[in-house]
């Protein structure tokens, strides 16, 4: 776009007090020359540099009702002029910036479809240790039962074992006594 073009664009100047009253509202936080502007979008940040408005910043407002810095939007409107995309300023405004709009919200779709498959992933990840941890449980009881059983069938054995000596015990001393 050239200077001309940009300069037609209208340009405002943000109020933090009109901001505090109209962020409930979803109404327009701008001001041109003392006066409301008209059926703005409720925006507090310039989405090129990030960053919030800060009271008499001059803003900038773009047909499809976005606001950005003045030398924020100015600077990256130029760069579309030098990189040969002229596009007539009511060209500009209905297709390019619904296409550029439309492919802001699929990018962050994408993203939110990637984050949600990222938590799916750890969720299973998470799901898979809780199961290996519980099978590692139910073998270290069933180790333990075995251990625990090994040791009643020793000290079973060697009851048994003390009653036999006992008893040959026994046998041997009447034996000799006869």
């Amino acid at each position: 776009m050239c200077k001309a073009d940009i300069d037609r664009l209208a340009s405002f100047q943000f109020t933090s007090a009109a901001a505090n009253h109209l962020s409930d509202s979803d109404e327009a936080v701008k001001q041109s020359s003392g006066a409301a502007g008209e059926g703005a979008v409720a925006q507090t940040s310039c989405v090129v540099c990030m960053s919030e408005f800060i009271n008499r910043q001059r803003i900038r407002e773009l047909p499809c009702q976005h606001i950005f810095h003045v030398k924020c939007i100015d600077k990256w409107l130029k760069v579309l002029h030098t990189h040969s995309l002229t596009h007539s300023l009511t060209h500009l405004s209905t297709d390019w910036l619904a296409r550029y709009c439309v492919t802001t919200l699929m990018m962050m779709m994408m993203v939110m479809v990637v984050m949600m498959m990222i938590v799916m992933m750890m969720m299973i990840v998470v799901v898979v240790v809780v199961v290996v941890m519980m099978i590692m449980v139910v073998v270290m009881m069933v180790i333990v039962m075995m251990m625990m059983i090994v040791v009643v069938v020793v000290v079973v054995v060697m009851m048994i074992m003390v009653v036999v000596v006992m008893v040959m015990s026994f046998v041997v001393i009447s034996c000799n006594t006869e």
